[in-house]
């Protein structure tokens, strides 16, 4: 989410109350953010998770999720994403921008630029076949020669740019 009229993301704090079972499904919300937090310079309340193994290096990881949006709010603008993450040159990304059509996902394997510069195969805009505001299965295959990325079981986008080598963790945030 970034603050009106500038890229440049706004101040976020992980609120563990934004985190929570819901009819059996784990919920991780954003809270509303307003005219008056932005000019009070407040942070937006989010959720983050993380796995507790730190030490995954290449497999098959799956989430089923969907995205629920305020489709009636003024101004749409926060990233809900799943990836493995260990720096900025090491991160594997699936993430959906609630300002565009939901049937747009994004699969990355950072970095996505360099010297400004797109690097080719690091990154694809797909179309999904179900809405990310409905419930579907998002996944990526990651072997030591490439990544794999699908939705429900069909494959979407497969790379050998920028290859994480490095053993980490995986994170969800806020919502897919």
């Amino acid at each position: 989410m970034a603050a009106s009229g500038t890229d440049a993301p706004l101040p976020r704090q992980n609120n563990p109350d934004n985190v929570y079972i819901e009819g059996g499904n784990l919920v991780l919300k954003q809270s509303a953010y307003s005219a008056a937090d932005l000019a009070a310079g407040n942070p937006v309340q989010i959720a983050e998770i993380q796995s507790q193994a730190t030490d995954y290096l290449h497999g098959s990881f799956r989430i089923k999720a969907k995205i629920d949006i305020d489709t009636a709010a003024a101004e749409r603008g926060s990233v809900a994403g799943w990836f493995y993450y260990h720096d900025d040159t090491h991160e594997v990304d699936i993430e959906a921008l609630t300002w565009e059509d939901p049937t747009t996902i994004h699969y990355t394997s950072q970095p996505s630029q360099a010297n400004g510069e797109a690097v080719p195969g690091a990154t694809k805009a797909q179309t999904l076949t179900t809405p990310w505001t409905s419930l579907a299965e998002h996944r990526f295959d990651w072997t030591s020669a490439g990544l794999n990325f699908f939705e429900n079981s069909i494959s979407n986008f497969v790379t050998t740019a920028n290859i994480p080598a490095v053993v980490r963790f995986l994170t969800s945030s806020p919502g897919l």
